[in-house]
Order: C-alpha cells, then sequence, then structure tokens
C-alpha cells in the first residue's frame, strides 16, 4: 500500500533531529510487515543520521503496534525467547555491576518490565518504569508491583537530579523525539548520573549485507537508525559524555534478517527450510557473530555516558 492511501492527518514530513536540516536522500523503501504500507528511509545528506521520512504521527503510530509484538508479550518456550531471556538477565546483571545499591534507576520504554522484575534480583535500588502501553503497565503491575508511569517520560514530570540512571534498551529507535527525550533524561539525572542507550547500528556487518532487508529496521516501529557515531553527537549535544561502547551481538538479528530476505524475494522452499532448522541455524549464527564482535560491527550497539558536571 502507498502512502499516498493514507490520510495526511496520520502522515508527516520531519527535518533531521540530530541537525535540523532537510537535506535528505532516499536510501530505500520498505514495507511494514503488519499492515504492508511503504515507508521510505531516508540519509541526512548534512549529518549522516538514518530515520524515516514521512512517517506515522505519534497519534497515528499505536495502529504500527500489535498486541503480540515481543516487548508487551509473556515468554513462550520457543528457543527465540530462551535467547531474549538469557539476554535480559545478562543486562541485568549488567547494570547492577555500574550501579550501586540504594540507587534511582528508571527505565524508559520498559514493556512488560521483563528487564526490571529481573534487574530487581540483582540490585536493591529503587526502580522506576516508563511505559505508553497501558496493558503492558497493567502486567507489570499484576505481575511485580514495580512503579510504572503509563506514558512517556515527560508526562511523569519527574524532579530535577532525581534518578542515578536511566536506561533506554532498544527505545531510543522508537521515540519521535530523541533528542527532546534526551534532554528531559538529562534533566531528571542526577549530577553525573548514568544513561544507557542500546540501539540497532547501522554500521554493522549485517545491515551493511542485508540492506532494506534488515531485521533491525522495523519499520514503521523504527523512526530513527544510528551508527555509533550519530548516536555519540546526539548523546554529546543533549549533556552528556560518553564512557564506553559496547558492541552487542544478537543471533535473533541474523536468522530475522534471512527469513525477511528469502520471504521478500519469494524463496518460499527455503524459507521454509531455514524455519525449519531454525536450533541448528540460530547455534551456528551465534558463532558467527563471535567473529562479527571481534570486528565490532556488531548488529546492535550499547553506549554508556554520564551526565556532564
Amino acid at each position: 500500500m502507498s502512502l499516498k492511501n493514507i490520510s495526511k492527518q496520520n502522515i508527516e514530513q520531519v527535518k533531521c533531529d540530530l541537525c535540523g536540516r532537510d537535506n535528505t536522500k532516499t536510501l530505500f523503501v520498505v514495507s511494514d510487515k503488519l499492515l504492508g504500507i511503504h515507508f521510505p528511509v531516508v540519509k541526512c545528506l548534512n549529518c549522516g543520521l538514518m530515520y524515516l521520512n514521512p512517517r506515522p504521527t505519534e497519534k497515528s503510530i499505536t495502529q504500527y503496534y500489535w498486541e503480540t509484538y515481543f516487548p508487551f508479550k509473556r515468554y513462550s518456550r520457543s528457543i527465540i525467547d530462551s535467547i531474549r531471556k538469557y539476554r535480559v538477565k545478562k543486562y541485568a546483571k549488567f547494570v547492577a555491576r555500574i550501579c550501586d545499591n540504594n540507587k534511582r534507576i528508571l527505565e524508559i520504554g520498559c514493556g512488560n518490565g521483563k528487564f526490571l522484575i529481573a534487574l530487581r534480583k540483582s540490585s536493591k535500588s529503587a526502580l522506576f518504569g516508563v511505559e505508553p502501553s497501558q496493558t503492558a503497565v497493567s502486567q507489570i503491575k499484576e505481575e511485580s508491583g514495580i512503579n510504572v508511569f503509563p506514558g512517556v517520560v515527560k508526562e511523569a514530570h519527574f524532579p530535577d537530579n532525581y534518578f542515578d540512571m536511566v536506561i533506554m534498551f532498544q527505545v531510543i529507535e522508537h521515540l519521535p523525539n530523541p533528542r527532546s527525550t534526551l534532554e528531559e533524561v538529562h534533566r531528571i539525572l542526577k549530577r553525573y548520573g548514568y544513561v544507557i542507550c542500546s540501539t540497532p547500528n547501522v554500521d554493522s556487518t549485517e545491515f551493511n549485507f542485508f540492506g532494506k532487508y534488515w531485521y533491525g529496521l522495523d519499520i514503521p516501529r523504527h523512526l530513527y537508525f544510528y551508527s555509533e557515531k550519530t548516536l555519540n553527537r546526539l548523546l554529546y549535544q543533549s549533556g552528556f559524555v560518553i564512557k564506553k561502547v559496547y558492541p552487542e551481538p544478537n543471533p535473533i538479528s541474523l536468522y530475522e534478517s534471512v527469513r525477511i530476505f528469502l520471504k521478500e524475494q519469494n524463496l518460499q522452499l527455503f524459507y521454509r527450510l531455514v524455519s525449519l532448522l531454525k536450533i541448528p541455524l540460530l547455534t551456528m549464527i551465534m558463532v558467527i557473530n563471535c567473529w562479527i564482535l571481534l570486528l565490532g560491527k556488531s548488529t546492535r550497539m550499547c553506549i554508556v555516558a554520564r551526565k556532564r558536571g
């Protein structure tokens, strides 16, 4: 379906969130997996930021998040969810090492609370969440009782200098206004407080190979696509100092990128074969990811930064 068939009230044109310019080139057009609507991915010719333009408005974007979107659903016994569960536990231990006990930690875009619940087992800090999905908020409150605000971070009106750490795992690419959100994060963080951003990496080997078939695009739920350079620049402009960049392998992404490519090329026999051989292929991909990790070109990156004093 073309963007021409969508109401103009549900689509908007935007300037670059990083440099404010409106000088882009279209890289490719990608179809949404849910509704089949085509969206162009553009690159700013001034600063290099990649983003969706035109894109769904903030009010209309919710129709592209189905109820079984994985941040909202409970774990199943599948191999994919087993990998996700392991990664969440690993994230929790990573955060607990950085931030001492008896601190205040906020997760923006906490979904149904999988990470916060795992973190509670590794840390004695006070945990908070912000999540726009009311269904997900109800689920996390029912299961854990963790304090989660239903909405976006600006609407929560947290006090100045309140948190010791703010976490955005696979969130910044979803935000309509990442710069504005980071400025709010800067306000609510204590002096020298930490912000952790994890996001797909357009400098990855995987994106360079698969292009518009890359799983990390997730059109149109992902609105921005960062390289280490563009995300570092955004964080710096928002008042943060970069402390460390961690390459972040993800075998699920490579596996799903292969499936997307085969499906889009109408190679149904190979698509079904890849689906049937999920477990051995994921095992092989884990080995491949180790080599990619050594090259520093993993499909995701995690940036740890601190508020400037």
